[in-house]
């Protein structure tokens, strides 16, 4: 009987030693689950020189893998925006719709430098974390199968711009021309961003240079724009102050004031002004139809535009600032694509 008793005894205080040994087991298999070596986004499996790596995390896996495809992809989007932008001067100078217009193509070469390089982009692995409620996710881009897209995009870009300088080079017009050329600066502003994204992507690689020269084409450019002529033709109350306001930008940009018998382009159109609602307050509008070389119309725009003023000032000179500057952006644009 004491022997039995002695045996119970035992097994009494192996209980909790066996918990004790359970709860050590769960604890040691949790820490088995060790941070991974890509966890800082360098892994030995995917050298630096020939992998890009980036991670991403969120409570949600499928948000941390997307996170991380766009984290990896980052760098190249960065690169997408051009240094020296040989087109963004001529647009600047044509005012905000022409200045918003080059940024909307210049961020749609963002974009497709992205897309084509976003399909190389694979899910290297995830790690749930300790707890499992936080997802890592890893992506890698293989240098040189995203540097073959890129590299496609650099051929399609060098087309392009071989196509619009051949097109300007054998233009009938002063228009035509500028327009050619000026395409022609931003097709090379293309081609500088996607090269800028494959010397991210694979540094050292070699970039054939264009066979157009920077410096030439801008000087053609300036030449076919110098080439316009050009007349403004509006009527109604202050139309002159307007009149003038439209010329000092055109000729600014380097156009010729021409007669009505010779001119590539003229402006036609009625200023009409309203009184605004408050004391002083003024707007005006305008109705104007853009002609090219005589004839053919290049469209018509109705807009207006006013000023406030809280001292009872007469701001008439300032909405027709306004519409004036409106006027010579529409009409730039105009002459950017071509009419």
């Amino acid at each position: 009987m004491e022997k039995k008793d002695n045996q119970g005894a035992w097994r009494g205080c192996l209980r909790p030693l066996a918990w004790v040994g359970l709860v050590l087991l769960a604890a040691l298999s949790a820490c088995s689950g060790k941070v991974p070596d890509w966890i800082d986004g360098q892994d030995p499996r995917y050298p630096s020189a020939s992998y890009l790596l980036a991670v991403g995390v969120d409570p949600q896996r499928g948000q941390a893998e997307s996170m991380a495809r766009a984290k990896v992809l980052g760098p190249l989007a960065e690169a997408g925006e051009p240094g020296e932008a040989l087109a963004r001067d001529w647009h600047r100078r044509g005012g905000e719709s022409s200045r918003d217009r080059y940024a909307q193509k210049m961020e749609a070469v963002r974009q497709q430098i992205f897309e084509s390089v976003e399909k190389e982009v694979a899910i290297g692995d995830v790690w749930p974390g300790y707890d499992g409620e936080l997802f890592h996710a890893l992506a890698l881009l293989e240098r040189e199968r995203g540097a073959k897209r890129l590299r496609k995009l650099l051929a399609e870009a060098d087309a392009k711009l071989v196509a619009h300088w051949d097109q300007a080079g054998a233009a009938a017009s002063p228009l035509e021309a500028a327009a050619g050329y000026i395409r022609t600066l931003e097709d090379l502003d293309r081609r500088q961003a996607v090269a800028r994204a494959l010397a991210t992507l694979q540094p050292g690689s070699a970039v054939a240079p264009t066979a157009l020269d920077d410096a030439e084409v801008r000087a053609r450019a300036n030449a076919a724009v110098a080439g316009i002529r050009f007349g403004v033709e509006i009527r109604g109350p202050r139309a002159e102050n307007l009149r003038g306001m439209v010329i000092r930008q055109l000729t600014g940009l380097g156009m010729t004031l021409a007669p009505p018998w010779d001119r590539d382009l003229e402006l036609r159109g009625t200023l009409q002004e309203f009184p605004g609602s408050g004391r002083g307050d003024v707007g005006v509008s305008c109705a104007v139809e853009v002609i090219a070389e005589g004839q053919r119309s290049l469209g018509t725009w109705r807009f207006s535009a006013g000023r406030e003023s809280n001292s009872g000032e007469d701001t008439g000179g300032e909405a027709l600032g306004a519409l004036g500057e409106k006027l010579a952006s529409l009409l730039v644009e105009k002459i950017l694509q071509g009419g």
